[in-house]
């Protein structure tokens, strides 16, 4: 008998990702989000990085997120689940009871949820998503579509931090390497280069505030592939600033300013995202 030979492919089908509900707002991403910002500010800015829900994983009633990471011609490269703790800001992680999943492939399925501690609730579906078909997968950033235009792109780790920062600071254009401390090999990965390159604008790195040789190692990259980058220059101070959740990155720094009331304005001055003299223009 012969084997057939699948189908190589480098994206995944925009029809097997609408499988999952545009809900959004059901989601505990957009729960923990609402904790801080307006509902409709959450929720346009949801549908903006075409954020959709995944019912077969639930946590105290909410549903996990489903982040689509597209490339700049807008293919999509890989989708990922994250399961949030509205009330910790953080990744559901190993060991907690709370998770429910539905094993099954369907969506909005009668399937009973399964208490499923083990394992943090945040990876990749690529491999469920390609059924059928063999994936060559080439990186991406979270965001990456939405660099057309761009004027000064920043990037951080984790995707929900580029949330955060596109709320506060809605004059850089946030993306995010997808994973949470580090930045990982996507920035070092040609069609990554090509992307940002094409956009001619400076990129800026913000690492958490650990996080400083790795970011310098990855500009002296960018810059080698002409393209104008910098590291956020002001690590040292994060260094000595409360934060939301357990990692202290820009963005959870600036959750813990709205949680003493400061302004969007105050919280860019705060952390040295604008000039002083130039407040007044944002």
């Amino acid at each position: 008998m012969i084997k057939r030979q699948m189908r190589v492919m480098n994206f995944i089908t925009r029809e097997r990702v609408y499988r999952f509900l545009e809900e959004y707002s059901k989601s505990t991403l957009a729960k923990f989000l609402r904790s801080y910002f307006p509902k409709e500010v959450v929720d346009s800015l949801l549908a903006s990085f075409e954020v959709r829900i995944d019912t077969r994983c639930c946590y105290k009633g909410d549903y996990a997120a489903i982040l689509v990471f597209k490339s700049k011609d807008g293919k999509i490269r890989d989708v990922r689940m994250i399961l949030f703790n509205p009330d910790t800001g953080m990744i559901v992680r190993d060991g907690d009871g709370d998770a429910l999943i539905q094993h099954t492939k369907k969506q909005n399925s009668h399937v009973e949820y399964e208490s499923v501690p083990y394992g943090d609730k945040y990876y990749s579906l690529a491999k469920e998503l390609i059924e059928g078909y063999a994936l060559t997968f080439l990186p991406t950033l979270f965001g990456m579509q939405r660099i057309n235009g761009a004027k000064h792109i920043g990037v951080v780790t984790s995707p929900v931090d580029a949330l955060v920062m596109s709320i506060i600071d809605p004059h850089r254009t946030w993306l995010a390497t997808g994973h949470e401390g580090k930045f990982g090999i996507a920035l070092y990965h040609p069609n990554v280069i090509q992307d940002l390159r094409e956009t001619g604008v400076r990129v800026t790195l913000y690492p958490e505030f650990d996080g400083e040789a790795e970011a310098e190692q990855i500009k002296f990259h960018l810059l080698q592939n002409r393209i104008p980058a910098d590291v956020y220059p002001h690590l040292d101070y994060l260094k000595n600033c409360e934060f939301v959740g357990h990692r202290k990155s820009i963005a959870t720094i600036a959750l813990k300013m709205i949680d003493m009331q400061f302004s969007y304005s105050d919280i860019m001055h705060a952390l040295r995202l604008v000039d002083e003299q130039d407040i007044f223009h944002y």
